[in-house]
């Protein structure tokens, strides 16, 4: 049973630094006119994105200590 919160953590962390990692990879649209390439991105997305893999990485590294620790 003391091992459950750990997992359970460590489930949450990877989850969400996956769909931080999503969120950052489709914030920006780009189009190609001959050899002229346009871009955008949304800068407040990118910034949530980074603030949920942070999140996400806290959660996996205190998940770890909780699976290492006795």
């Amino acid at each position: 049973m003391k091992q459950l919160v750990p997992i359970i953590l460590i489930i949450l962390g990877l989850g969400l630094g996956y769909n931080g990692f999503t969120k950052l990879d489709n914030n920006s649209s780009s189009i190609e006119i001959g050899d002229l390439e346009l871009s955008v991105g949304d800068k407040g997305d990118s910034t949530q994105a980074y603030i949920m893999m942070g999140i996400g990485a806290l959660l996996l590294g205190g998940g770890l200590v909780g699976l290492t620790k006795k």
